[in-house]
């Protein structure tokens, strides 16, 4: 049945297909190099006190919505360095979550969520 208020399947299934084709081509554009994650291991492995190795092939990737297996995104990589940077330096990594309120016009975005804050302290 027809809608007047909806496009016309194909102009609807256009849509769906270039914001798809543009999302895929971000999801690409910021992804860690092989490089990267190899430095990243090489930060990591110490606060764990193992060897790079031991971190297994799988680390420094996730799956995409295709189930391909993907390298992590640039900020999630600088992230995790970041924080074994602050680990090996003495620091300590600290998780506070906060008791904030989420504002009224955010309350659809998930209601039962709150606020978190990540530090880094030297």
């Amino acid at each position: 049945m027809d809608r007047p208020d909806r496009p016309a399947p194909q102009v609807s299934d256009a849509i769906d297909e270039a914001f798809q084709a543009g999302f895929n081509a971000f999801v690409a554009a910021v992804q860690s190099t092989i490089p990267e994650i190899a430095a990243l291991k090489t930060s990591v492995a110490p606060v764990f006190d193992i060897g790079e190795a031991d971190l297994g092939d799988d680390f420094g990737h996730e799956y995409d919505m295709t189930g391909n297996q993907v390298n992590i995104s640039i900020p999630q990589c600088v992230a995790m360095s970041w924080g074994a940077g602050i680990v090996q330096a003495g620091g300590v990594l600290t998780y506070t979550r906060d008791t904030m309120a989420i504002p009224d016009n955010m309350t659809g975005w998930g209601a039962n969520r709150k606020m978190v804050a990540f530090s880094g302290v030297l």
